[in-house]
């Protein structure tokens, strides 16, 4: 589709894409991306799940 294709160039929509993709602490390349902890906010882990459940 030409719409998807502009839109992945348009600028504003690079940035927000290195910006997801981008080390939650800019002193320690190792720690989660933006992205990871987005979705880790969204599911529970196992973890928690087995603790919400009891």
């Amino acid at each position: 589709m030409v719409y998807d294709l502009h839109l992945k160039q348009h600028p504003n929509m690079q940035k927000v894409y290195k910006d997801l993709y981008k080390s939650s602490d800019t002193e320690n390349e190792k720690t989660d991306t933006y992205l990871t902890l987005i979705i880790k906010s969204i599911f529970m882990s196992e973890k928690e799940h087995t603790a919400y459940r009891v």
